[in-house]
């Protein structure tokens, strides 16, 4: 799993220690994470998204992910009712159930 941490922090203006300070883990443990030798728990990539106002998702994506082709991007649509991205051939939001093709 790949991460924007780096990124986010410049952007924030925040140190490892300071960012480690505000989601209660070492700096080492920032460390590891910006370097792809530690993947968070949820709760802690929960906290590192409140930290950045964002989602989770735009902190951490997979490698492949990020290679992704404009015709593969077009082929994902959202659930009108919960907002869950989902491939646009689905039949129903796998989170909230509502139907998406008649």
């Amino acid at each position: 799993m790949k991460n924007r941490i780096k990124e986010f922090r410049a952007r924030f203006d925040l140190t490892q220690f300071a960012l480690s300070q505000l989601v209660n883990v070492s700096r080492q443990t920032i460390l590891a994470i910006e370097k792809g030798r530690y993947n968070p728990s949820i709760e802690l990539a929960f906290k590192l998204s409140r930290v950045f106002n964002c989602r989770i998702e735009d902190i951490f994506f997979f490698e492949d992910e990020s290679k992704q082709s404009i015709s593969d991007l077009r082929k994902i649509d959202c659930c009108p009712i919960c907002g869950n991205k989902h491939m646009k051939n689905a039949n129903f939001c796998m989170i909230c159930g509502t139907k998406i093709r008649l």
